[in-house]
């Protein structure tokens, strides 16, 4: 049986999945891939995607419904293997929780494409 920090960590990596599937549908030319945010050190999600010249945009995974802005962004960090965690605007680690505890790994990959209408998913 899951607990529900396996469930999240399952939903959040599902969630990618299924926009980057949904994606790939809508357009020809979509790229999405995972990038180091190790090699910008001390950057977010954003950031870290706004740094390379083919994927600009970070994948959102949960927004600010006041100001419509993302506050959240796809990430993997190693710890007892590859975990999907999610990235807060403006923090330079990747959160996931293993074993009931809360980890922040600060080498992370962050989920970037060229697609910025990914920001209009959740409006």
């Amino acid at each position: 049986m899951l607990n529900s920090y396996k469930k999240l960590s399952l939903v959040v990596l599902l969630g990618a999945l299924t926009l980057s599937i949904s994606s790939l549908v809508k357009a020809d030319s979509l790229i999405v891939h995972w990038l180091s945010a190790s090699a910008y050190e001390g950057v977010d999600c954003p950031e870290t995607c706004k740094n390379n010249p083919v994927s600009g945009f970070p994948i959102p995974t949960g927004f600010d419904y006041r100001s419509k802005k993302p506050l959240f962004f796809i990430c993997t960090t190693l710890k007892n293997g590859w975990r999907a965690g999610y990235n807060v605007l403006g923090e330079n680690s990747c959160n996931i929780t293993v074993n009931g505890k809360e980890h922040k790994g600060t080498k992370y990959n962050c989920l970037c494409t060229n697609n910025r209408n990914n920001f209009q998913i959740f409006r």
